[in-house]
């Protein structure tokens, strides 16, 4: 007969160990006290000579307040960390907002934008329409398309980089910045309106700034005719007047509130850090007192005599044994288990293909157990009949009835326990009393009864879990087949 590997059923082994528990238990209870015993005759030893290194030991009263000084002394520093970044955190801020308000102070008193009245703002606007040269026609047409767009774009980007403002910046004894912030060029492309605005602290300077900025658009007109197209500016609009800002209120009031702003935080920054200074003060003073009650406390613990029994280890060593020993006799466990050759479950007939599988009964190896334990772990065990033993021995007679030639006889062999054999029997005739059943011995078939085996008879084999071997039942099954036996199947128990 062909051999086939036998496959191992990973939940099977689990609860060939779980049921398995009280030798599990009762190793890793000698475990741990061998282990332990061991380190506690090792504890004992050493306190008579000097502590091993890396030893766990039990700390006396002095060790203990030394760990809190020292748990203590490291806050301490961590805290003076903390307070020391937090001084140069401080200067750091100080130093930004002091540069930060000298610009805003500057601002404030040399900008011409907050010397204006918003109220009454001296403003000249002046307007200039692009018109287009036909040269075609000789006529002047007004153009609302892109080529104008153009012409206005030239105009009106990096527009005030052509002016120079020195000369004026000069008569006002200001730099070109504050000049800049008084002039705009903006345009109206859907209009093509170039738009030219100057304000200044009193008329006189707006006008000064509106002919400077006028100057410079008359000035790159040539330019601008040679790049793009011949065109001319028409003058739309020109206004002159005071006029009421209130955006110009706005920027103002920001700009002075600004310095408001910076001047309280500034405030707030030298309040911080002056307590910080004092924290820092009050911190060093508590570390060299805790650095002082250190050094006394190590002076004592130095004079102090003998060790305790290091507990720790031992518990921590009873652990190791503990574990170590319940893996070692559950690793000896799945040995044993690899090792059994006994039928364990009706996996092990199907999967090897070696026989059809007439019906699997309640197992009857597991008994009803005392303790709370067992009855858990075999409530957790997937059953492989859900049906009662009567139900599924008739079951098993309706289909035997239906494949057992007329006149035949029914043997039924197998490696079953006697008891569980002889009940097998004594059912299967209470169902099937019209069919001869024939009991072999449950060790085996005798050449006897293998000549007195007839073509119309069959055989079933009865099986139990935990009792029959594989190696048997194979044997049995080769020996029927190669005798040309009607071997039906096999009745798992």
């Amino acid at each position: 007969m062909e051999e086939r590997e036998r496959e191992i059923d990973i939940v099977d082994l689990l609860f060939f160990i779980l049921r398995r528990w009280r030798s599990v238990l009762a190793a890793a209870i000698a475990g741990m006290i061998i282990l332990g015993g061991v380190k506690a005759a090792v504890s004992i030893q050493s306190d008579k000579k000097e502590p091993l290194e890396n030893e766990v030991t039990e700390y006396t009263e002095t060790e203990k307040r030394l760990g809190e000084k020292n748990k203590a002394l490291h806050e301490k520093q961590r805290r003076l960390n903390e307070l020391e970044n937090s001084i140069t955190n401080q200067q750091i801020s100080i130093e930004r907002l002091k540069r930060d308000l000298d610009r805003a102070e500057k601002y404030n008193n040399e900008s011409f934008l907050m010397e204006i009245n918003p109220y009454e703002k001296p403003q000249i606007i002046k307007n200039y329409r692009i018109r287009l040269n036909n040269a075609d026609q000789g006529v002047i047409q007004e153009l609302y398309r892109d080529p104008a767009d153009e012409i206005l774009s030239a105009y009106i980007f990096d527009g005030l980089n052509y002016i120079d403002f020195e000369p004026i910046a000069d008569k006002y004894d200001t730099t070109e910045y504050y000049i800049r912030e008084l002039v705009s060029i903006g345009g109206d492309w859907n209009a093509n309106l170039l738009q030219l605005k100057a304000v200044g602290t009193d008329m006189q300077m707006a006008e000064e700034l509106l002919q400077l900025i006028d100057s410079s658009i008359s000035g790159r007109k040539q330019e601008i005719t040679e790049k793009y197209q011949n065109h001319n500016l028409e003058t739309v609009l020109f206004n002159k007047k005071h006029v009421i800002d209130m955006e110009l209120v706005d920027i103002q009031n920001g700009k002075w509130d600004s310095i408001v702003n910076l001047q309280t935080d500034l405030d707030n920054k030298y309040s911080a850090l002056e307590l910080a200074g004092s924290d820092a003060e009050d911190t060093r003073f508590e570390i060299s007192s805790i650095n002082s009650e250190i050094h006394k406390l190590t002076e004592q613990i130095g004079e102090e005599a003998g060790k305790s029994l290091q507990l720790k280890g031992i518990i921590k060593y009873g652990i190791i044994g503990c574990f170590g020993a319940a893996f070692l006799l559950c690793g000896l466990y799945c040995v044993c288990y690899l090792l059994e050759d006994k039928l364990r479950t009706s996996s092990d007939i199907r999967q090897t293909e070696l026989l059809q599988v007439l019906g699997v009964m309640a197992d009857r190896t597991e008994r009803d157990k005392r303790f709370i334990i067992d009855r858990w772990i075999k409530s957790l065990k997937p059953k492989e009949s859900v049906l009662d033993d009567a139900t599924s021995l008739r079951m098993i007679a309706v289909g035997l009835e239906s494949r057992i030639s007329e006149g035949g006889r029914l043997f039924v062999a197998g490696n079953a326990e006697k008891h569980v054999m002889s009940e097998c029997i004594r059912c299967l005739r209470e169902i099937m009393p019209d069919i001869r059943i024939i009991h072999e011995s449950s060790f085996g078939i005798s050449p006897d009864t293998l000549r007195d085996i007839s073509e119309r008879d069959s055989v079933i084999l009865l099986e139990q879990r935990n009792v029959s071997k594989m190696k048997d039942i194979s044997s049995r099954i080769e020996l029927l087949e190669s005798n040309k036996k009607n071997v039906l199947g096999v009745v798992i128990y």
